[in-house]
């Protein structure tokens, strides 16, 4: 499985489990991703019958807001 994130930098999918129905994940960012909406996108791969497919998932949308580090 892999994660794409559109536009953005320092943001990381990390802590993937997956599971029967599909899975979680946690999503990290720094102060250096600029506060937006951003669109993720997985993908993976899977066998069929006429061989290997990849399957790409509709953007799931998030948002990054300006916050204050502690």
């Amino acid at each position: 499985m892999n994660v794409e994130i559109v536009g953005a930098k320092d943001i990381r999918v990390i802590d993937m489990k997956p599971t029967e129905k599909g899975g979680t994940f946690a999503v990290t960012t720094t102060k250096a991703t600029d506060p937006a909406r951003y669109d993720m996108y997985i993908t993976g791969r899977m066998k069929t019958e006429d061989g290997d497919e990849t399957i790409i998932s509709r953007p799931i949308r998030f948002e990054v807001a300006e916050g204050t580090s502690k």
